[in-house]
């Protein structure tokens, strides 16, 4: 609660459907799928219904629509920011909803296989059980303490002016990271800039994965109704190609954006044939791959980069082998992905992975590297490079 409003909280608990934990979803509640769940109900008004038929203690007597109250869900800070509530800690990583039960009981929703929601002696009831609340402004209301109501004031939003009126910015395209995509939304009424929380709130959906997420504004205070708005969230994308012996060019290949490796994606050929020249490009994120080659005779070439579309590392028409592959990323690209690579030499077969900058395929050894394949990990996720070294040096290795 604050100075300016008040949270009035639902009687009863609204059971939904049943939601399977995603750890892929994070562990709070901007993630999780009893927000989206939640906010469809909202949309289609029968969560609104119910909050405002099952408020406990305090009722809210005015306009059916509950002008100025918006039911939303607390958070986990939200929540602990109220005195006076018991709140059980769950000791398993608990979810972002924590919520007085019935009676002494007490709720809440826990981070197991299934994200049940228990109960306070943590039998599972198998399903997923949440508290809605209102917020009222206390400038729209007058209470009375003798009915122990709130009287919403319906003339102060007379004239509310619809949200959708309203112009939206700040959902341009945004590059998916693994994590949750928040972005900066600024709502404007012609030349004024509105005030998130006093004006409007907003609400994002399908803001993880790559793909078009939601943004949903609601109208708060002189502002009505609500707005949907769509952003693409977008993978990078680093293509990679080379130049084979007897086969030429061969087929673009799309680097993976993520921590599982699909064995059979990538660029070359391992029978026995030589790659002789690389190339990359890179496109939805900023930033560049430098990368450079160690030729037969030549020694390493001059960094390529995916800058330029027209630049390759290796060699053209002078039927000789690649032996290492050095790759190199900078700026955007480098502060949100890690990059992984290795290469297919001759007799080793698939070297380990080399991180950024580190050499892959061998020195020493007269080896040609036959394919190579290229990962990018979102920053802070794990990645198993394994046991095998990815890179060989005769006068370490010895023969």
């Amino acid at each position: 609660e604050s100075l300016n409003t008040v949270t009035l909280f639902s009687r009863e608990i609204l059971c939904l459907e049943k939601y399977n934990y995603d750890s892929a979803k994070g562990n709070d509640y901007t993630n999780s799928y009893i927000k989206e769940s939640v906010e469809g109900l909202i949309n289609d008004g029968e969560v609104l219904a119910s909050v405002k038929d099952a408020l406990a203690d305090i009722c809210v007597i005015g306009d059916p629509d509950l002008r100025g109250a918006v039911p939303y869900l607390l958070s986990d800070s939200e929540v602990k920011d109220i005195t006076n509530f018991r709140i059980q800690e769950a000791t398993d990583n608990s979810w972002w909803l924590r919520t007085p039960g019935n009676g002494d009981r007490v709720t809440t929703f826990t981070n197991d296989k299934y994200g049940y929601y228990i109960s306070y002696d943590a039998n599972p009831i198998g399903y997923a059980g949440v508290r809605p609340a209102i917020q009222l402004d206390l400038s729209a209301v007058s209470y009375s303490p003798d009915d122990n109501m709130f009287f919403i004031n319906v003339g102060k939003y007379e004239n509310r002016k619809d949200i959708a009126e309203c112009t939206v910015s700040g959902l341009s395209a945004k590059v998916w990271t693994g994590s949750t995509i928040i972005p900066v939304v600024t709502v404007k009424d012609g030349s004024k800039t509105l005030e998130k929380g006093t004006d409007y709130t907003v609400s994002f959906t399908n803001n993880i994965s790559a793909g078009k997420a939601i943004a949903t504004i609601r109208g708060r205070g002189q502002y009505a109704g609500n707005v949907s708005k769509t952003f693409v969230i977008k993978k990078a994308s680093l293509k990679y190609r080379a130049y084979v012996q007897k086969k030429g060019w061969m087929s673009w290949t799309t680097a993976g954006v993520e921590t599982t490796v699909d064995e059979n994606n990538y660029a070359g050929t391992t029978d026995n044939l030589r790659m002789e020249t690389i190339q990359m490009q890179l496109s939805g994120v900023g930033g560049a791959v430098k990368y450079r080659a160690y030729v037969q005779k030549l020694g390493w070439t001059q960094w390529a980069t995916t800058a330029d579309k027209k630049t390759y590392a290796g060699t053209k028409g002078m039927s000789r082998r690649i032996e290492m592959i050095q790759l190199s990323a900078s700026g955007q690209i480098a502060n949100l992905y890690d990059m992984y690579y290795r290469t297919y030499c001759e007799k080793f077969g698939w070297l380990g992975w080399a991180g950024n900058k580190e050499k892959s395929g061998s020195a020493g050894y007269a080896r040609k590297l036959e394919a190579f394949q290229i990962q990018l990990v979102p920053k802070g996720e794990a990645f198993d490079k394994g046991d095998t070294k990815a890179f060989y040096d005769i006068g370490v290795d010895g023969l």
